[in-house]
């Protein structure tokens, strides 16, 4: 169903409310969007179409990006292609570009496979519902979890998502080793 937001019910003001999966959420603080920002959002799905789009117009999002700005490549899929693979290729592309850490960081680190390092996939969060520990678990047994199981509980059991924040440098000097 496609909806106008701006008469979806789920929108503020309009007394709805709207779910959202924890890595959507997650994504957001990651950006850390401050007063007076600017933020150019290219939400597409998946982020395929959006790289071959970003090629097409000659990659004017990293263009546009100043010194020192954040760019959040953020997807809803578990794919190596669609997630490390252009993470790989982004950094190769435009050297001015540099992987960060992330915060808030609960999701696991990158998949092996695309040529990053170890160093780098552990600055990507990736969202993995392939394994579901709660299928043969009694639900009373987690009331003495702790906050971090429930966290790594809450990534197993969401959808597939994957984020990678990179900040452009002033120079190509400037990149660490």
């Amino acid at each position: 169903m496609v909806q106008n937001a701006a008469h979806s019910p789920a929108q503020p003001g309009n007394g709805g409310c709207g779910c959202q999966n924890l890595p959507s959420a997650v994504v957001t603080h990651v950006l850390d969007p401050q007063p007076g920002e600017k933020i150019l959002d290219l939400c597409a799905a998946p982020g395929g179409k959006t790289t071959h789009i970003a090629a097409l117009m000659h990659d004017q999002a990293v263009k546009l990006l100043r010194p020192g700005g954040v760019l959040v490549y953020s997807t809803c899929t578990i794919t190596l292609a669609e997630n490390e693979e252009q993470v790989a290729w982004a950094l190769t592309a435009f050297p001015c570009l540099q992987l960060q850490p992330q915060e808030p960081h609960i999701g696991g680190q990158g998949m092996l496979g695309a040529g990053l390092s170890f160093e780098q996939l552990k600055q990507l969060q990736r969202f993995d519902p392939s394994v579901v520990p709660l299928q043969d678990k009694d639900i009373d047994s987690l009331k003495e979890a702790r906050v971090e199981d429930m966290i790594w509980l809450a990534n197993k059991d969401c959808i597939g998502f994957f984020i990678a924040k990179f900040v452009k440098c002033k120079s190509i000097q400037e990149k660490d080793p």
